[in-house]
């Protein structure tokens, strides 16, 4: 019975770290994606209004 217990736990404690790993993956694509869409809206304004100085121009964008 114990052998059983300790795969049950072994399972669950692969589960929780294979959660961890998709959870972490999720949070570095968000983050990209909120980046870009900053970059986008950087580059829409400055298409808008030329002259414009915005974030962008720190990170060499133009």
């Amino acid at each position: 019975e114990s052998e059983a217990r300790t795969a049950q736990a072994r399972a669950a404690e692969e589960w929780s770290n294979g959660e961890r790993e998709r959870i972490a993956k999720i949070k570095v694509e968000m983050a990209a994606e909120r980046q870009a869409a900053i970059e986008e809206r950087d580059a829409y304004w400055q298409a808008q209004m030329p002259g414009m100085s915005s974030i962008s121009d720190s990170s060499g964008i133009r």
